[in-house]
């Protein structure tokens, strides 16, 4: 009699046993999926150098195609200042890289940007002297120099530039200018050499807007949108996810006439198209404002907060910060340290930035150049994605021991989510193009998150554009003939990005099992007590 019920204890405690094995047997290949899913599936490639040269720009169309363009010069002429361009076809390799424009000769730093229409038109903005200029061409045929002319010239630029095309097709453009203090002092009838004494950054640059809803052809009136008497520089003017116009810069020096002195970074906003704009917003650095914030970027995330990233101006303190504001700018949550990486030096960060972009599903992406903040190795190019509150440990896209700087990531978005960045590189002493060999071109790029899409295989030609007077009351829409792309649909099944979903996937299959297991130990238990 006790060895029978000795049995029936043990075959329940065994028929339990089996049971708890089975349902992890069920739920192990769903555990593994999601442990698998990892840096193997969405990853950064392998950088690709694309030729001598600096200051790229970048930009990725409809189509998912990627347009690079840089200063460079000839191997029979360094002296020639051109822009070059590079593109990647879907599914491709770049071609060969074009000089598209003749912008100057001796040495003048061929600053651009790039974007493209979504009627298929390809737009640079581009340094000429110290002028500014844009240029266009058709993006089917944007690696023939002979289909790119010159739609635009702006007198009176100095060095910095930006420009975005927005949903539209309006062309909102930045101009760094000199000489526009001088309107905003009361100069009186000061010399050359008491005025600058009076006013150190009488000379200065201010930025300067300007629209165009026909393709360059017309303008508005300049607008003068930081209104400063100290220097104004390292612009970037993009649209966010609302619609939404944003111009960020750095307030305080003007490096191209080594004048002035960090003072704080600044951002102003508009929400019709850049008709009118909001007051400017100053982030002062809070505590240790005496640091004087600089190299200042901004996004504007998918929830309509706003994410803005700085450094301090002296080296005392070489942390990076983010703060993050749910009402415009208004108010700001605490400076507070990036971690895993810290800064540059102050000196080999002058004419260097900061990329921050909000990808479709939300994420917010930082790259910097920068150092491990363990092991202080470096200078390197970093990605470091911001998801869910917090940083996630970053990936080092560029590092060369061999004394090679990276310096000004300029990144875009692709159709499915995938992520370009180019950036160029000083091999030991380089400053100017001149220098052959020792300024080079790098692209890299990450895996798509997201399914394939419609591809666009032809851009369909808007209407013609009716001229516009000076001033622009309001903007139309350009109508277009391209396909609508769909929605993005959430409940698609993709493969899982580790920095978004993996550790997700991984709780909600623990906590079916758990509640699984937990089922059967009081239905095995009831069972016992019957």
């Amino acid at each position: 009699m006790i060895l029978n019920e000795v049995i029936m204890t043990n075959r329940k405690h065994f028929t339990r046993f089996i049971g708890l094995g089975l349902l992890c047997l069920i739920f192990m290949p769903a555990l593994a999926v999601s442990a698998q899913s990892n840096p193997e599936i969405i990853r950064w490639l392998a950088p690709q150098y694309i030729a001598q040269g600096w200051f790229p720009s970048i930009s990725v169309d409809e189509t998912d195609s990627v347009y690079i363009g840089w200063h460079g010069g000839t191997d029979d002429n360094e002296l020639l200042d051109l822009l070059w361009l590079d593109v990647l076809r879907p599914g491709e390799t770049f071609g060969d890289p074009v000089d598209v424009v003749f912008a100057a000769e001796g040495g003048y730093t061929v600053r651009s940007a790039l974007d493209v229409s979504t009627d298929g038109v390809v737009y640079a903005m581009y340094r000429t002297h110290t002028s500014h200029a844009l240029s266009n061409a058709p993006a089917e045929r944007a690696d023939s120099a002979q289909e790119w002319k010159q739609v635009a010239h702006f007198q009176n630029a100095a060095y910095y530039l930006d420009m975005v095309v927005d949903r539209n097709n309006v062309i909102h453009a930045i101009s760094s200018e000199q000489g526009v203090n001088l309107q905003i002092i009361d100069t009186g009838k000061l010399a050359e050499n008491a005025l600058r004494e009076r006013f150190p950054c009488a000379f200065c640059s201010d930025l300067i807007y300007r629209r165009s809803a026909d393709g360059g052809r017309t303008w508005t009136s300049p607008i003068n949108l930081s209104e400063s008497i100290d220097g104004s520089e390292r612009p970037d003017i993009f649209e966010g996810h609302s619609g939404r116009l944003y111009v960020t810069w750095d307030e305080g020096a003007d490096w191209y006439i080594s004048q002035g002195e960090y003072q704080d970074v600044r951002f102003i906003y508009s929400d019709d198209g850049g008709q009118s704009w909001s007051d400017v917003i100053i982030l002062s650095g809070n505590e240790l404002r005496h640091l004087h914030p600089t190299q200042f970027s901004l996004t504007e995330m998918n929830n309509g907060n706003l994410m803005a990233v700085w450094r301090y101006g002296l080296d005392t303190d070489r942390r990076i910060y983010f703060q993050i504001s749910e009402d415009l700018g208004q108010t700001w949550t605490e400076p507070e340290p990036i971690p895993y990486i810290v800064a540059d030096n102050v000196q080999d960060s002058e004419l260097d930035k900061y990329e921050l972009i909000t990808d479709l599903t939300g994420a917010v992406h930082l790259f910097a150049v920068g150092f491990d903040e363990a092991s202080l190795q470096g200078p390197a190019l970093y990605h470091i994605t911001y998801i869910q509150g917090s940083w996630l440990i970053p990936s080092r896209i560029y590092y060369d021991p061999d004394v090679k700087r990276p310096e000004w990531p300029s990144a875009a978005v692709g159709p499915r989510n995938d992520l370009h960045v180019a950036w160029f590189v000083r091999v030991g002493d380089g400053v100017n193009a001149a220098d052959v060999g020792t300024l080079q071109v790098y692209y890299s790029s990450r895996t798509p998150t997201l399914p394939d899409r419609p591809v666009l295989v032809a851009y369909a030609p808007t209407a013609t554009p009716v001229p516009l007077p000076t001033r622009i009351p309001t903007f139309e829409p350009t109508a277009t003939i391209l396909p609508t792309l769909a929605p993005l649909d959430t409940n698609t099944n993709v493969k899982i990005n580790r920095d978004q979903y993996a550790s997700q996937t991984l709780v909600g299959a623990l906590l079916a099992v758990g509640l699984l297991c937990g089922g059967l130990l009081v239905v095995t238990g009831f069972r016992r007590r019957r």
